[in-house]
């Protein structure tokens, strides 16, 4: 599954619906890996394989449309709906996650929807050295 326009291309994993690329159109991915995590209690549930010990969530729906790819995941504890938009003129990929509770939890720790890892020569803002961000001044 593909969302492309002039400005972006985003690729979808056909089985699960994760965003598995997003470039300029033919160019290097500028991710490493995205997909959602949390932790329920002491079990870790990542739709990535990080870890030696996690559950994955159990993937519900995958539906695609022109301009949309939406999943559906499921674990014990929670219900994750994300929906990826990207029109013909967009400069920028839309990216909603709505996270339901199920009720079969008190807590969940540590939630990333979406947890993204850009690529290490993907330009980290937060790593110039002359312009903190942060700060609230001007960048120059």
């Amino acid at each position: 599954m593909i969302l492309t326009n002039e400005n972006l291309e985003a690729r979808f994993d056909e089985a699960s619906g994760a965003l598995v690329h997003l470039s300029r159109p033919g160019a290097a991915n500028l991710l490493q890996t995205s997909g959602c995590r949390c932790e329920e209690g002491d079990v870790l549930v990542s739709e990535v394989p990080e870890e030696e010990q996690y559950h994955p969530f159990r993937v519900a729906s995958v539906t695609a449309s022109d301009d949309a790819v939406e999943s559906v995941l499921k674990s014990g504890a929670v219900e994750v709906t994300r929906r990826y938009v990207l029109g013909p003129d967009d400069a920028l990929l839309s990216i909603r996650h709505e996270v339901r509770g199920t009720g079969a939890m008190e807590e969940i720790r540590h939630p990333g929807f979406p947890r993204m890892i850009f690529a290490d020569d993907f330009v980290d803002a937060f790593e110039d050295t002359e312009d903190l961000f942060f700060d609230g001044a001007e960048l120059g």
